[in-house]
């Protein structure tokens, strides 16, 4: 679980690059309500304890896994039943990066991916024209939730933490989410 407002801001950036969203992140959170529900962990879990009982679900949380990889990822393969340790591997390079995406947009998939147009782009369009053109077609900076909205999404976002600390047995809220909880 990745912090609430961490993960909608990326959902945003994500939707974004992808042409599905094309408003300012404030007005897509009242235009899209998947961006808030998909961050309502709570609400995304009960089903499954419901159907599965608490044992068969591992509640990881993002910060705990950047903080502690191989930890974290020792106890994920516990739970799954591995008996040999797992190793974390640090040098593979990241790839699903919404910052860097170029936004998709109508001829995408012919100018973009198919493989003549990337030879011609690499071989007759100067390196400098191609970063410029890239460059606006990124997202250039993090977008920013207006307080209002932020102070309205956190309401919703602390009522359903609430559901997952009390599965947990922890006080659970977006201001402490990311001190890092571990229930082994």
């Amino acid at each position: 679980m990745r912090h609430p407002v961490d993960r909608l801001i990326s959902h945003y950036m994500h939707q974004w690059s992808e042409g599905v969203i094309s408003c300012d992140i404030n007005q897509a959170i009242d235009r899209y309500p998947e961006l808030v529900d998909y961050s309502c962990y709570g609400m995304q879990i009960t089903p499954y304890l419901q159907e599965f009982g608490h044992k068969a679900v591992l509640p990881l949380f993002f910060d705990d896994l950047k903080k502690n990889k191989d930890r974290a990822l020792n106890r994920v393969g516990t739970f799954i039943g591995c008996t040999q340790p797992l190793i974390w591997i640090d040098d593979l390079t990241q790839d699903n990066q919404s910052s860097q995406r170029i936004r998709r947009f109508y001829g995408y998939e012919l100018l973009i991916n198919s493989r003549p147009m990337a030879w011609l782009r690499k071989n007759l369009i100067p390196q400098a024209l191609r970063n410029r053109i890239k460059k606006r077609l990124t997202m250039q900076q993090r977008p920013q939730i207006s307080d209002v909205q932020r102070e309205h999404i956190t309401e919703i976002f602390d009522r359903d933490l609430k559901v997952v600390g009390d599965w947990l047995g922890i006080e659970l809220t977006c201001d402490n989410f990311k001190q890092g909880f571990r229930k082994d």
